[in-house]
């Protein structure tokens, strides 16, 4: 399976998808997580990382990559 079907595979639930610090970052609502993908590969890094409710947006900026929990009006702030 090559890179680009990888990423669609890995990313068909997400609701926001981000790129920065050398991964690809997607939300899951259905499991409050963000899981990081190698941009290259399409491969997932490590395990989902826990976010609050409903995460809805992302960016990746300055060191960080920030999540915008909506169901509990929260923010994740994840260091990569």
């Amino acid at each position: 399976m090559g890179p680009r079907r990888a990423f669609e595979q890995r990313t068909a639930e997400a609701f926001a998808i981000a790129v920065g610090s050398g991964s690809v970052w997607a939300t899951s609502y259905r499991t409050d997580t963000v899981t990081r993908l190698d941009a290259e590969t399409g491969s997932r890094i490590g395990e989902p990382i826990a976010t609050g409710a409903d995460p809805k947006g992302i960016a990746v900026g300055m060191g960080a990559v920030r999540v915008a929990n909506a169901g509990d009006c929260t923010l994740t702030r994840i260091v990569p």
